[in-house]
């Protein structure tokens, strides 16, 4: 007799047949599948209009966004064979946690080897988790170079879609190897837009204070869209060097950079932050009372606690 899990996946695989779709509460039994059952259910999938197949796994995304407990990375991962690309960008989606090996594997795989430009892209983005785990060496030698290399390639090539290279440099910012220096600064003088927005990213990633001068100089860029990202890779360097040009843009015209600067300082914090976001409370910028107050509390809570324990 089935055990009770096997009968309940059983049922879904009867619905997804009849139905062609399941409700939110039956689409969370796709969590936490095996190896054999998510391939069972791809299978059960194959037979459902690509548009469907691709709206499972949005919803399973969404779904997983919305409850942490929610697992459906072997579902995704048994999609990335899928004939269809936009399925196959969908189950890229899902996997940037991920931290099975095989799965990054396939992935480091597709960044060169998939047909479909969005699906190449999707892929070197999602790898920036891999790249972390690499750098702190959470993740197996073999597996690292893969995705190390792959990425490298795509960033390099100069006939791939710049959407691809913008992905992989960006993806490869938190990698401390020398060349990966290089690559940023090479992209950040690039005459396309992506390349640039991609190498002000890396170097957030990177977290090293070398970039804050050339972040500094684009926080006063005519392009708002260029100072959110400086904002943002400022936020994320945290150096007490980027807290100037992070107050200044606290003035900025564009809400959404003043944002940006607003969760940056706040989790730089420090005496000084905490004094002119004080401030800043009793005037702030009309909308954004909230995200003041938070900014606040979060600068209070770093000076205490995180420099506290310095």
């Amino acid at each position: 007799m089935p055990s009770a899990p096997a009968r309940q996946l059983s049922q879904l695989l009867e619905t997804l047949h009849a139905a062609g779709t399941l409700t939110a509460t039956e689409l969370a039994g796709l969590s936490d599948l095996s190896r054999e059952d998510a391939e069972s259910v791809a299978g059960a999938c194959a037979h459902l209009p690509a548009a469907e197949r691709e709206s499972l796994l949005t919803r399973a995304l969404e779904l997983a966004e919305d409850n942490v407990d929610l697992d459906f990375s072997r579902f995704a991962a048994a999609s990335l064979d899928d004939p269809e690309a936009p399925v196959r960008r969908a189950a890229v989606r899902i996997l940037w946690e991920s931290e099975d090996r095989a799965t990054i594997a396939r992935l480091a795989d597709l960044v060169r080897a998939d047909d479909d430009e969005a699906v190449r892209a999707a892929s070197a983005a999602t790898l920036a988790g891999a790249v972390v785990r690499a750098e702190f060496d959470a993740l197996d030698r073999e597996t690292s170079e893969r995705v190390t290399n792959a990425l490298r390639a795509a960033a390099d090539d100069a006939s791939e879609a710049v959407d691809v290279r913008a992905a992989a440099i960006e993806s490869l910012g938190a990698r401390s190897l020398p060349w990966v220096t290089t690559l940023i600064n090479d992209a950040y003088y690039a005459e396309d837009d992506r390349l640039r927005i991609a190498a002000i990213r890396a170097m957030g990633a990177s977290a090293d204070e070398r970039w804050v001068e050339y972040l500094a100089d684009l926080a006063v860029s005519d392009d708002p869209e260029v100072r959110f990202e400086a904002a943002q890779s400022l936020g994320a360097i945290a150096s007490d060097e980027g807290l100037e040009p992070l107050f200044a843009l606290l003035d900025d015209e564009d809400l959404e950079v003043v944002t940006a600067a607003l969760q940056a300082v706040g989790g730089i914090g420090g005496d000084d932050v905490v004094e002119l976001l004080t401030r800043l409370q009793a005037e702030p910028p009309e909308g954004l009372e909230e995200e003041v107050d938070a900014a606040l509390e979060m600068a209070r809570f770093v000076t205490t606690e995180g420099r506290g324990g310095e």
